[in-house]
Formats: C-alpha cells, sequence, structure tokens
C-alpha cells in the first residue's frame, strides 16, 4: 500500500515541549468529551472535545508526565498522572480552579521511573510499570499495595493494563522480550510469552532489532491482546478454550507483518475493536482492519490476518509519543516542524 501525507484536521496547542501521553475519557463528563495529555515539560492538561480547548490544567510535578489515565465510567470523576515515581490522583467535581497544582491523593509505591498506569473496569484498583521492571497494583481508595509481583520483568516495564471482562488478570510488557499475563490474586505469572520465539523465520531476514515489548493495547471484550513489539512486527494473542489450569487460556497467536520498517512504539484498538492504530519509529502510522481477527485466527488464516486499510506519515509529526483512538484518531508526537512541538493532531480516518 503506498504511504500518504495526512494533515490534520485540527491542532491541539499549549504545552511548551512534547506530549507524551494521551487518553479519552470512555464517559461524557459535563456535556463535555474529554481528551487527557501529558507533556515533558512536566504538566498535564484535560481538553473539552467540543470546543478543543483546554479546561483543566496540572502543574508542579517533579518530573515529566509520563502517563495520564481517566477512571472508568463507575466513577467519571477521577484522573490520573504519573510523573517521576508517583502517580497523583484528582477529584474533578466541584473544582474552583482550572489550574490544580495539589492533588487529592499520591501513592507512592514506586522505586523507579513510572513509565505507564492502568485503572481497572470498575475504577478500585491502580496498575503501575516501572524502569525496575517491576509491576504493581495498588487499592485506590486505601492507597495500600495490594500486589508487588513476585517475578518481575528482567528489564524496563514499558507497558500494563488491565484485561477486560478478568478481574483478576493483568498484562504487561517489557524489554527483555516478554508478554506476561499476570494472576494479581496470586501475584504470579499465568503465562509468559517470549516474543523472540514468536518470529516466523521466513521474515526474519528483515528482522533486526531485538522483539521489544514497546506497548499492549487489549480489545474491549478481553479478547484479543495486540504487543507493539521492536522488530516492527505486533503480536496478536486470541483467547481460546480455557485449559482448566489457574484460568489460563489456550491462546491463539499471529503476527502482523509489513505495517512497519522499525520499531513499533505503539499499538490502540479503537472502542468497537474493530481496527487497530499502530506508530512507528519510522514516522509511519498504519491502520489494520481487525473485524474479522477472531475468525481469520481460528482457522489458521494468519498470511491475511488484519489487512492493512490505511497508512500515513502524520504531519507534523517525525516521530510518534502516543495515540489515542476512537472514530477519530489522536497523536502526540514529535518533529522538526514548529507545529510539532507541544501538539496533539486529529485525524479523521
Amino acid at each position: 500500500m503506498a504511504t500518504s501525507v495526512n494533515q490534520p484536521v485540527t491542532l491541539l496547542k499549549g504545552h511548551k515541549d512534547s506530549v507524551l501521553c494521551l487518553d479519552i475519557s470512555d464517559t461524557v463528563l459535563n456535556e463535555r468529551s474529554l481528551l487527557a495529555t501529558g507533556s515533558e515539560d512536566s504538566t498535564a492538561r484535560i481538553w473539552d472535545l467540543r470546543t478543543n480547548k483546554a479546561v483543566w490544567g496540572f502543574k508542579d510535578f517533579e518530573d515529566a508526565v509520563t502517563s495520564v489515565k481517566f477512571a472508568s465510567d463507575k466513577c467519571p470523576y477521577q484522573f490520573f498522572v504519573s510523573s517521576g515515581v508517583k502517580v497523583h490522583g484528582y477529584d474533578l467535581r466541584n473544582v474552583e480552579s482550572p489550574i490544580m497544582t495539589t492533588p487529592s491523593i499520591t501513592y507512592e509505591a514506586n522505586e523507579d521511573e513510572i513509565n505507564q498506569i492502568a485503572i481497572n473496569e470498575k475504577s478500585t484498583l491502580l496498575a503501575t510499570c516501572d524502569d525496575n521492571g517491576e509491576v504493581k497494583v495498588i487499592d485506590i481508595s486505601t492507597q495500600k499495595l495490594v500486589k508487588r509481583f513476585r517475578q518481575s520483568h528482567n528489564n524496563i516495564a514499558m507497558s500494563v493494563s488491565f484485561r477486560a471482562k478478568k478481574p483478576w488478570e493483568v498484562f504487561s510488557g517489557g524489554l527483555d522480550n516478554q508478554l506476561i499475563q499476570w494472576d494479581f490474586s496470586r501475584g504470579s505469572p499465568i503465562q509468559v510469552f517470549d516474543m523472540s520465539e514468536d518470529i516466523d523465520q521466513q521474515q526474519a531476514n528483515q528482522l533486526v532489532n531485538p522483539p521489544f515489548v514497546n506497548s499492549i493495547s487489549i480489545s474491549s471484550d478481553g479478547k484479543v491482546v495486540a504487543s507493539g513489539l521492536g522488530d516492527g512486527t505486533i503480536q496478536i494473542l486470541a483467547a481460546g478454550a480455557k485449559s482448566g489450569s489457574r484460568g489460563k487460556n489456550s491462546w491463539n497467536k499471529g503476527r502482523l507483518y509489513g505495517g512497519h520498517s522499525y520499531s513499533v512504539a505503539q499499538v490502540m484498538f479503537n472502542q468497537s475493536g474493530d481496527k487497530l492504530a499502530s506508530a512507528g519509529n519510522e514516522g509511519i502510522i498504519t491502520i489494520w482492519d481487525t473485524s474479522d481477527l477472531l475468525k481469520n485466527i481460528s482457522n489458521n488464516t494468519t498470511e491475511n490476518l488484519c489487512p492493512i486499510v490505511n497508512q500515513f506519515h502524520p504531519e507534523p509529526f517525525d516521530k510518534i509519543n502516543a495515540l489515542a483512538f476512537v472514530d477519530q484518531l489522536f497523536v502526540a508526537g514529535t518533529g522538526t516542524s514548529p507545529n510539532a512541538r507541544g501538539a496533539v493532531a486529529i485525524y479523521n480516518l
């Protein structure tokens, strides 16, 4: 497929340095659809997508903001920001000032820089992954550490996500090439997937980088896990029948090739799960059709498992830092263009 250049329909500008992370609220709060952004400038913002204006700002963090996360529709007023080794929580009800400098609560369970945070479906638990390779689960209301997993990644843990419809499961991925499915009621792995073992040797000649797990996205029904890898591919796990051993699934595996020539930095399912967006370090965004993924992978149809439906360079960025995906695609990145600095671009697909 020929790669085009896609101009955004809107640029959200306000941060003074690169935007590193994004999240979209799954609820409409005070008649507003909200986008959260966190930046290298050590601030976070929440934008009203009806007006494309920032409605709240969060500052006085000691370090860059590495992850932002809205709680689920169970607790729509909760908002979380990670900066350095801390996670800060905010209550968006009855906010007196649009600029917030003092969080409602701060969680300090981590000893090294946090790379990503995740919130479970009930908004009762918070998961973190950090540069120590550790994954932790914290009770939001009590601030107590629910589980510090006995086995951790032996390199930086880059991504963490609760699995929908499975209240005791968390997935994490790291620079040790491992994707780990955890049962945090036990604090131990259910399964460990070594990405270096799943490479199609017919494709291996084009892959020269280690398959680091840079990013994880889990479909809203919890049935599909996509991992963006350092070798330019995307690993797909699709849930099969349960084996009956500690809740272990017999996962069907597939690998997506041809979308990127460099490391895949980000993967993100849309809300309906019929599309997957991926961003590579060559500055290309690829949109995959995942509507028939479960049928194709269960029938061992891996050659055209997820067709590419769109592929483009997202102006004004040269490198992509973060994605959010609903009907439109939201992109944060870096680039030499003046329009790239501190911006989030919105694209129609």
